[in-house]
């Protein structure tokens, strides 16, 4: 069978090579590529090489800026059809700028998640051929686990989804343990707390009927510095209250649903979104995040569990308070 021109998807160098043949190593980086991918590669690099470059310059390149920042907020929401759109909409402005390519790779592989997908390929090696040496080793280490994972066949790709979701689970539960003499701690401040507070306010209140009886005008100027120093300690032993039930309700939420995960019936990708959120989470909570920061991954979790339309699952969720205050702020927004 004839040869024909190839170009080597990780290091851009063009050869021949027969199609009849699975796999061609590149004779310059000395790596396997996929020969049909290689000929598809030089193909759309000929045809790029005829097309009309279009440069964003000032004005046009603020807006490709705008586009790209709003695409990479739709991948990061995993709303990959207005990722793409977006990404799109900035080709249409110019046609060399590296980010536009890499955010379609990323739409069409859906944050290179989706291991079947053969349409991105033409956007991959666009970005390639237009990248700076340093652009092109970046593109490489991001998508190398990618393109290895991709040429698994199916029973394989199972075994590296379930390896993925224990490898997952297992750091998480290693923060989690880390994460519980705090949780002790927040608990038994908590109880103190409890007891300091009608104490103070107690005294505040003490203090100021005191004043009420004295007659000598320093001495009441006095004690009501007192009663309200008192005072905004007790109000001060309110705001830590609050914070601390906050964390400690999330933290405990954390911490039954990863006992409670076997018994759940997830799929694999949702276990793996959802172990990946709680790592982040056991994290923050290590780091001494606010209760705000700590909600924002509880909320993905509870969305997960909510969506699942899995009835254990649902009815793990809806025997906490803090995840049925997160689920009605979604309803009401």
């Amino acid at each position: 069978m004839a040869n024909t021109k190839l170009k080597c998807t990780f290091c851009g160098n063009e050869q021949e090579g027969e199609l009849s043949i699975k796999e061609t190593v590149c004779s310059s980086c000395k790596k396997p590529f996929i020969t049909e991918r290689g000929a598809k590669y030089y193909n759309s690099m000929v045809k790029l090489a005829v097309t009309e470059k279009k440069v964003a310059y000032g004005e046009m390149f603020k807006k490709v800026d705008t586009l790209v920042s709003e695409g990479e907020f739709y991948l990061a929401n995993e709303d990959f059809e207005n990722a793409k759109q977006k990404f799109l909409s900035a080709l249409e402005i110019t046609t060399v700028d590296v980010r536009v390519y890499l955010g379609l790779v990323k739409s069409h592989t859906k944050n290179f998640t989706d291991y079947n997908d053969k349409t991105h390929f033409e956007y991959l090696n666009k970005a390639i051929s237009f990248a700076t040496k340093h652009q092109k080793e970046e593109i490489r280490t991001m998508y190398k686990a990618y393109y290895e994972v991709s040429n698994y066949t199916p029973e394989e790709l199972s075994k590296y989804s379930e390896e993925e979701l224990n490898q997952r689970k297992a750091q998480t539960e290693q923060v989690l343990k880390d994460g519980i003499p705090r949780h002790y701690k927040s608990a038994e401040n908590v109880k103190t707390y409890k007891v300091l507070l009608p104490i103070f306010f107690a005294l505040s209140l003490v203090v100021f009927a005191v004043s009420l009886f004295i007659k000598n005008e320093t001495a009441t100027l006095i004690l009501d510095a007192i009663s309200i120093s008192f005072m905004l300690v007790a109000l001060a032993l309110i705001i830590a209250l609050s914070g601390l039930a906050s964390k400690a309700s999330i933290f405990d939420f954390a911490l039954d649903f990863y006992d409670a995960f076997d018994d759940i019936n997830l799929t694999v990708k949702e276990g793996v979104n959802a172990f990946t959120a709680l790592e982040t989470l056991a994290v923050d909570y290590l780091n001494g995040a606010t209760p705000t920061t700590l909600e924002n991954s509880l909320s993905e979790i509870i969305l997960i569990l909510v969506n699942s339309d899995d009835e254990k699952a649902n009815n793990f969720v809806l025997k906490y308070k803090i995840a049925n205050k997160i689920i009605k702020n979604f309803e009401e927004n």
